[in-house]
């Protein structure tokens, strides 16, 4: 027996003999869409081959579960720890390490899952564990595999435990589901969100949308409504959909800054309010390689208050920061050529040699570089060149740190400058090169030092520029590429 998943949403399919379906009615749903080459289905057999289960502590009794590469959706799902019954929030597609890892923290007593987008192998996991799925009556017709294990509730609240509840919220759809838990973030509660409120880059803002790749926003009224429901709720800390997109501190004043200045968008109201609180001395850091070290400045609002070189990253990260924005790959390839390298090279146009595409994990962890050479010819067809394999040790440390750090974003000094010009600019290594990058930032409010110790003036240009989007970044203002990735890794900002 063959059950097929969609490759672009994840969604697992009822047995459709050994073809299959025509086609995915979720994808072909106007918040969702099906991809330029046409609808493309796998199986679990080939997943399980192709990924592997990535599983973090978040806090004291949550633990985020995702895959690595991500698929589908790319989200990660969420383990609570609970004295009434675990929880699983949203789900991933995999079980194996993954179930025995939750059979490990005592099983679970219910799946409760935002939206149907994140639906995918649900009833895999119920079998597994012998326990219902919780959908909103009003989401029934996106069960793609029904099972009585799909228990449809009504009303607004669902109590799962004495610390957690289900809260019918709407929005993105009309059973859109949040998590309240009030024992989260140290007693001060948490609220898993799914996408449904969505977590914005930076960590500090959320927004709602009834479709984001399609980018169909609500109704006001719907965003006024849904804001009201949160009122009556305390939640220090937001979990959205993907590793990292979490409101570490604010979440109901962040709910309601977003409620405010969605409606007031909408409505084209002319003031602008600004982001709360202002950040004029929001503090964030660019980190360019030079030479042997790294070259680091930090911006506090506009200002250069800090240009100095160090000698590991690991002293970068001793900085009071929002973000650290680095020129390093980060989310390091197992097999495949990285979309994000591909896509800044179109980015960036002439200057496309300027971006390297990053080595396989495997060649970067080989001893010599003979060997690193042998192993890329193998698995990709392709060898890498001594410059990207010298870089080894460097890639692989803060592609470590970036796992467990969420300051840290990948960026590259062309795309931002590119970015920040609004076309591709003359070589660093031309005077009027350094010139216009000087000019570029000024007209950014951002005066560069005439000089840093031991830093030369390009890498101090490209630290700056790096510290640039960094702030866009903190600001929610920044954009990856892939322009459709949702992720902070893996996806180079600017």
């Amino acid at each position: 027996m063959t059950r097929f998943l969609c490759r672009t949403c994840g969604t697992e399919y009822a047995d459709s003999g050994e073809s299959p379906p025509a086609a995915c009615a979720i994808c072909e749903d106007d918040r969702q869409y099906v991809p330029e080459g046409g609808q493309q289905w796998t199986t679990l057999a080939d997943l399980r081959r192709e990924h592997r289960a990535v599983l973090r502590e978040l806090e004291p009794r949550l633990t985020g579960i995702g895959l690595e590469p991500s698929f589908g959706i790319g989200q990660r799902a969420l383990l609570l720890e609970s004295d009434g019954g675990n929880v699983l929030w949203d789900c991933v597609p995999l079980l194996d390490e993954m179930a025995s890892f939750v059979e490990s923290r005592g099983g679970l007593s219910a799946i409760a899952i935002s939206h149907p987008h994140y639906y995918t192998t649900m009833i895999e996991w119920a079998h597994a564990f012998d326990c219902p799925v919780l959908i909103h009556e009003t989401d029934r017709e996106w069960v793609m595999r029904p099972d009585p294990a799909v228990e449809l509730w009504s009303g607004d609240v669902r109590e799962l435990a004495p610390e957690a509840k289900l809260l019918r919220l709407g929005g993105h759809f009309e059973g859109g589901q949040v998590l309240h838990w009030t024992s989260g973030a140290d007693g001060r509660g948490a609220l898993l969100s799914g996408d449904i409120v969505q977590v914005l880059p930076g960590q500090r803002r959320v927004s709602f949308m009834y479709s984001y790749p399609m980018l169909i926003p609500l109704p006001a009224r719907e965003v006024e409504r849904m804001g009201g429901t949160l009122e009556a709720y305390e939640f220090d800390r937001i979990y959205g959909a993907w590793w990292n997109r979490v409101v570490s501190a604010g979440g109901n004043d962040a709910v309601r800054w977003a409620v405010d200045r969605y409606v007031r968008a909408l409505d084209r109201e002319p003031q602008d309010d600004g982001p709360p609180p202002p950040d004029d001395d929001l503090r964030v850091a660019g980190v360019d390689m030079a030479g042997g070290g790294w070259a680091v400045v930090v911006l506090e609002g506009s200002r250069v208050v800090e240009a100095f070189r160090c000698e590991t990253f690991a002293e970068a990260l001793l900085l009071d920061a929002a973000v650290i924005a680095v020129d390093i790959p980060i989310g390091i390839p197992e097999r495949e050529p990285r979309e994000a390298d591909a896509e800044a090279r179109r980015f960036v146009g002439p200057r496309a040699s300027s971006v390297f595409m990053t080595p396989i994990r495997a060649a970067l962890e080989a001893e010599t570089y003979a060997e690193a050479r042998e192993i890329a010819t193998a698995l990709t067809g392709k060898s890498l060149s001594a410059q990207a394999y010298a870089l080894s040790r460097r890639i692989l440390e803060v592609d470590e740190y970036a796992a467990r750090d969420p300051r840290i974003i990948e960026v590259h000094p062309e795309v931002s400058f590119c970015e920040l010009a609004r076309r591709p600019i003359p070589s660093k290594r031309r005077l009027e090169g350094l010139v216009e990058r000087r000019r570029l930032l000024r007209e950014e409010g951002i005066e560069v030092p005439e000089s840093a110790p031991r830093i030369k003036e390009p890498d101090l240009l490209d630290a700056t520029v790096a510290a640039w989007t960094a702030r866009r970044y903190a600001r929610g203002a920044a954009a990856p590429l892939p322009v459709t990735h949702r992720e902070r890794i893996g996806a180079i900002w600017r």
